[in-house]
């Protein structure tokens, strides 16, 4: 039977491996990173893990780089001018703050810096190529977990979920300088990499670990933030009669990873 679920598994791995490299781009790019989970060192079901690592503390480190510099309408990539090209260049550092209450309960604390770079011209003097910047404390998470199944009867294999809310502690008005036709101004810079999106907010995730061999432990995980709020207010300085360009949007995201 075990070697049924570990085939099982390595099947869903490679299926969302191959989702992952045949996705179709997004076309604007309005979302900033989020995701890092900082319960999940604790995958370690055996009960003498359990036992050494009940009621203590766990501090992580996350980082990811991110580059944005292709544009896609729908499925379909359009090569545009050096000139014309957005680019986005972003480093997130997470630190996350783990407490295990008991063999199945924990909570954390999830605290996200962000240093985003945007390089474009339309958003200047439509001629060159000028950077905007924004750096700083993003949004900060709390999260609750508990593990479905008792760690100790299911040693090789559980399932753990975790909720909680997402605080807009994370500046959504960075202000850095333009370059106009008529001169400089100075405005806010573009939401896709905007520390904090301005609203308050419920996140929601899932963890499945199954121990494959003695050594190595397979995951699947997905996360996934809800912002009951649509706007936050502030001004986008777009030309267009499209009321729904002129604010920045609170948007949901949303995640999904596997590994070993």
């Amino acid at each position: 039977m075990m070697v049924k679920i570990k085939w099982l598994l390595w099947v869903v791995i490679c299926q969302v491996y191959w989702l992952a490299v045949s996705a179709s781009g997004q076309g604007c790019m309005a979302v900033r990173g989020s995701g890092h989970c900082p319960g999940l060192m604790h995958a370690d079901l055996k009960p003498t893990a359990l036992a050494s690592t009940a009621s203590v503390w766990q501090v992580s480190l996350g980082y990811r780089w991110f580059k944005s510099d292709r544009h896609f309408v729908g499925d379909n990539e359009r090569h545009l001018p050096r000139y014309r090209v957005v680019e986005n260049r972003s480093s997130f550092y997470d630190i996350g703050l783990h407490r295990t209450l008991s063999d199945r309960l924990s909570v954390a604390l999830t605290v996200p810096f962000v240093y985003s770079q945007r390089r474009a011209s339309y958003e200047h003097d439509n001629v060159h190529r000028y950077a905007t910047h924004a750096s700083g404390l993003a949004d900060v998470r709390i999260t609750g977990y508990v593990w479905l199944f008792d760690p100790r009867s299911r040693p090789r294999g559980n399932i753990r979920i975790g909720a909680g809310p997402k605080f807009p502690t994370g500046d959504y008005d960075v202000q850095d300088t333009f370059h106009s036709p008529t001169g400089r101004v100075r405005r806010a810079v573009d939401q896709s990499i905007q520390p904090g999106d301005g609203g308050y907010g419920f996140t929601v995730e899932a963890l499945g670990v199954l121990q494959l061999t003695p050594s190595f432990s397979g995951y699947m995980q997905g996360f996934y933030l809800f912002n009951p709020e649509e706007e936050n207010g502030v001004r986008t300085d777009i030309v267009t009669d499209n009321p729904y360009f002129r604010t920045m949007s609170i948007t949901d995201q949303y995640m999904a990873r596997a590994g070993i």
